[in-house]
C-alpha cells in the first residue's frame, strides 16, 4: 500500500485516520488478493490449488464420463470465475487450468502418460459441434472482463462508471475511437490484441 520511501509515521498517521489495522501482501477481500503484484500466477494460485484439490479428490472416485462432465462444468470450471470476472489471468495460466481438467478427464494419474483421444480444444465446442461444451477458459475470461466493459459504457452514469473513468480514464474515453461501435467481445479483443 505504501512506497518503500514511505516514512514510518506517516504511515502509522495514514493508518490510523483511514482505520487500518495492519498490511499485509496476501490478504484477501471477497474472495479476491487484495494486492495482485507483478506475477499474476502467485497472486491467484490459489485458484490452481483449488481446483487441483476438486481434481485430485475426485479422481479417487470411479466416476462415468456423463459423471465427470458434470463435476467439471458445474464445479471445476466454476470455481475460477468470479476472479475472471475481475482480472485478466494469463494465457498461460488458464492452460494449466486446462491442463488438470484434461488431465481429469482421460483419468491419468500424476507422472503417467495416458492417451488423449480427442485434444482439449476440441472438447470445449459446444455439443453440436462435436464437442463436449467445456469452457475455453482463456476466451470465458476475456467474455467475463468483456461484459465487465460493456457494461461500464451502456452505464456511464453508474457510480463505478464514474470512479474508474475518473482514476484510469480522465482525459479520454474507455475505448479507442472506433471501438465503440463493435461488440464487448470484438472490442475487448482488439483492445488486448
Amino acid at each position: 500500500m505504501f512506497s518503500p520511501n514511505t516514512a514510518e509515521d506517516t504511515r502509522m498517521a495514514v493508518k490510523n485516520i483511514l482505520g487500518i489495522q495492519s498490511e499485509t501482501w496476501n490478504e484477501k477481500y471477497l474472495g479476491l488478493p487484495v494486492h495482485v503484484g507483478r506475477s499474476r500466477r502467485k497472486s491467484f494460485a490459489y485458484i490452481k490449488g483449488a481446483v487441483a484439490g476438486k481434481v485430485y479428490g475426485w479422481k479417487e472416485k470411479l466416476i462415468a464420463k456423463p459423471g465427470k462432465e458434470t463435476l467439471v462444468k458445474a464445479m471445476a470450471q466454476a470455481i475460477p470465475t468470479y476472479a475472471m470476472s475481475c482480472f485478466y489471468l494469463t494465457k498461460s495460466f488458464c492452460e494449466e487450468l486446462s491442463s488438470l481438467l484434461g488431465k481429469y478427464w482421460w483419468s491419468q494419474q500424476e507422472k503417467e502418460n495416458t492417451i488423449h483421444w480427442i485434444s482439449w480444444e476440441k472438447l470445449t465446442k459446444p455439443k453440436d459441434q462435436g464437442g463436449l461444451g467445456f469452457r475455453d477458459m482463456d476466451c470465458f475470461n476475456i467474455a467475463m472482463l468483456s461484459r465487465q466493459i460493456w457494461r461500464l459504457i451502456q452505464c456511464p452514469d453508474s457510480l463505478c462508471a464514474k470512479v474508474l473513468k475518473a482514476r484510469y480514464f480522465p482525459m479520454f474515453s474507455m475505448l479507442p475511437h472506433g471501438l465503440a461501435s463493435h461488440t464487448p467481445g470484438e472490442a475487448c479483443y482488439m483492445e488486448w490484441s
